[in-house]
């Protein structure tokens, strides 16, 4: 399960970051990249990060119950 929500993590950035490149320097300030890439991909950045947290809270929450 943590390796996936590493990938979604990786993938997010990968998002983030080809869609500002694409944004401020390849075709000129296009609103259309922007949308399709960076935005995204920072929504995505967000919730892997929020699901990943969740995931090593619960586990150390199960590892104290023990």
């Amino acid at each position: 399960m943590i390796y996936f929500l590493e990938f979604l993590k990786g993938a997010s950035w990968a998002f983030l970051l080809f869609g500002a490149l694409y944004y401020f320097n390849i075709y000129e300030n296009s609103i259309f990249h922007l949308c399709i890439g960076a935005i995204p991909g920072f929504f995505m950045l967000i919730i892997s990060f929020l699901l990943l947290e969740n995931y090593e809270l619960k586990e150390s929450l199960k590892s104290k119950e023990k």
